[in-house]
């Protein structure tokens, strides 16, 4: 609960690849509020920062887990997601959070992603939180699918900002965070940080799109602020 509103507030944090650097921006602002949120659904770069924050990560260590995600080879040059084994995706995340299975996060968590055959939306509810972050992050050509019970390719495709998610956990005020400004989402509120100057592929801007996220959420404040209070 946040603000003594005896009311669950849910955030649903979108897909973007490196632009994902703003919802630790954005988680930040709501940390300095003293705001938690009480479930939480991510797709693609989404799951991973809202697994972190499942697991109790802070904005700080979930900024460091993501930096961690980025690696340079010895020519100066970034691998994205270092390779395209999706598998490399969960090893990373089970390595950093203290929780192994989705079921055991403190906060109710979901991640979104996409069948590869048949383009149908997968919901990862239990198992292994890497695992579901692989399947929704495992973007082509970038990566290939994430193999479990079938194939799984990235959710962006089917629900690039699953507001409908958190609301199914429950959640009476809904929270979105939509990084491509474009995405059709039903939620009380959504957040869209202005970062049309970057792409998915933006790796070596990380630092000025965690400023803008925070911006983006700061500015919003006191609207969802005063829209919490009428719960």
């Amino acid at each position: 609960m946040s603000l003594e509103t005896g009311k669950k507030i849910g955030i649903a944090l979108g897909s973007g690849g490196a632009k994902g650097a703003a919802h630790l921006g954005v988680l930040k602002a709501f940390e300095e509020q003293g705001i938690r949120f009480d479930c939480v659904a991510g797709t693609s770069i989404g799951s991973i920062v809202g697994a972190a924050y499942a697991a109790g990560l802070s904005a700080e260590e979930t900024a460091r887990l993501v930096q961690s995600v980025y690696v340079r080879d010895r020519t100066g040059q970034i691998d994205f997601w270092n390779g395209l084994d999706p598998r490399l995706i969960a090893t990373l995340v089970e390595e950093k959070l203290p929780y192994q299975t989705i079921e055991s996060l403190p906060v109710p968590f979901r991640a979104v992603a996409c069948t590869a055959d048949t383009q149908e939306k997968k919901v990862f509810t239990t198992g292994s939180i890497g695992e579901a972050c692989a399947a929704s992050c495992a973007i082509p050509p970038y990566f290939r699918p994430m193999r479990l019970d079938r194939n799984y390719i990235d959710g962006a495709f089917v629900d690039p900002v699953p507001t409908d998610e958190v609301g199914a956990m429950g959640a009476d005020f809904v929270i979105g965070v939509d990084l491509d400004g474009d995405a059709q989402a039903e939620a009380d509120f959504i957040i869209r940080p202005d970062l049309s100057d970057f792409s998915a592929m933006s790796l070596f801007s990380l630092s000025a799109m965690y400023a803008i996220g925070y911006r983006a959420a700061h500015s919003a404040m006191p609207t969802i602020l005063n829209l919490l209070r009428t719960l």
